[in-house]
């Protein structure tokens, strides 16, 4: 599903005009992205918990050239589903 996808299915969930709901998820998005940068989790319940992780430097190899490269440390997001997102998708 892409963002307008998304946009549209809210909008009719909603009862709302696709403009609003563009503008509260971009809102949002901009409000989850400045508590990450932070260094704060974010829990958006019924979806998961977002949280920053740090990864250390790791040897890999170029797919190319096939040498040996290092990989710096970074930041990385991780997402902790719960427990209803683990319902959704194993209905089984």
């Amino acid at each position: 599903m892409l963002k307008k996808d998304l946009i549209r299915e809210v909008a009719i969930l909603v009862d709302e005009e696709e403009t609003l709901v563009r503008r509260v998820l971009e809102s949002t998005t901009t409000a989850v992205l400045t508590a990450l940068a932070g260094g704060a989790s974010v829990m958006l319940l019924g979806l998961g918990k977002l949280s920053v992780a740090r990864r250390g430097a790791k040897k890999a190899r170029d797919m190319v050239t096939g040498e040996v490269v290092i990989v710096p440390p970074r930041n990385v997001v991780r997402l902790r589903p719960s427990v209803g997102v683990h319902e959704a998708i194993n209905k089984d």
